[in-house]
């Protein structure tokens, strides 16, 4: 009876949440993805740019879409005060509706990479199982810091812009983030630059214990009522 119920609030969990967020996903896929596809059918770029705009499609751009969202969700909650006198624990129902955007997004993402591997095997690098951690580890790792930024920093834009400006740090300084031991534990984007890297398994292993530990952070702050009422204030 409960599975049923919670199939039945599907519906209104995605109306609270904002159908926006899970359109988002799906828009960066359908746009990044359609432009690489345009490109490799008119033969206008070299193969090796169409791969790359394949695996930053997958590593970068949707998990970037992740962490916004998930800021975005962290920030603003219109009935928080209603919800925080529920006998049900704030946090249980905050968690859920993490989990069904990072569901929604990992879905989005594991549809592409298992389109790409089938249409076309030479656009992503690593073995099937191994693609897979291409999007997860970005995807956990700014879906987690997103939220963390935004309750710590009580507003989802600064938190947004926050995300943003690591997101372009990483990419353009890359070769800083490759080449040190301290940075390589937390850089992003191996997969579009340095696939081949000895650390590669290593980093994204490291990048999804970085998540777990930042979304317990996330856990830990929303047992405090009191902290997410001053949240919401701005």
């Amino acid at each position: 009876m409960r599975r049923v119920f919670r199939l039945a609030a599907l519906p209104y969990e995605v109306r609270v949440i904002s159908p926006f967020l899970f359109a988002l996903p799906v828009v960066v896929a359908i746009a990044l993805g359609g432009l690489a596809s345009i490109l490799d059918i008119r033969h206008s770029v070299s193969e090796h740019y169409v791969a790359d705009l394949f695996v930053a499609t997958v590593e970068a751009c949707l998990p970037l879409a992740t962490g916004i969202a998930l800021a975005y969700l962290a920030a603003r909650d219109s009935a928080v005060e209603l919800l925080l006198t529920l006998p049900v624990p704030y946090r249980a129902i905050a968690f859920r509706r993490f989990a069904l955007i990072v569901g929604w997004s990992g879905g989005v993402a594991l549809a592409t990479a298992l389109l790409l591997h089938i249409a076309l095997p030479w656009a992503l690098p690593k073995t099937m199982l191994e693609q897979q951690l291409i999007w997860l580890a970005p995807l956990l790792w700014l879906g987690a810091l997103g939220a963390l930024l935004a309750l710590l920093l009580r507003g989802s834009a600064i938190a947004g812009t926050l995300l943003g400006l690591i997101w372009i740090i990483q990419l353009a300084f890359h070769g800083f983030f490759e080449g040190n031991g301290w940075t390589q534990p937390w850089y992003l984007f191996a997969t579009i630059n340095v696939p081949n890297a000895p650390y590669w398994t290593a980093n994204r292993l490291e990048l999804i214990g970085t998540a777990v530990v930042a979304g317990a952070a996330v856990w830990i702050y929303l047992r405090n009522a009191e902290w997410r009422l001053r949240s919401e204030e701005k």
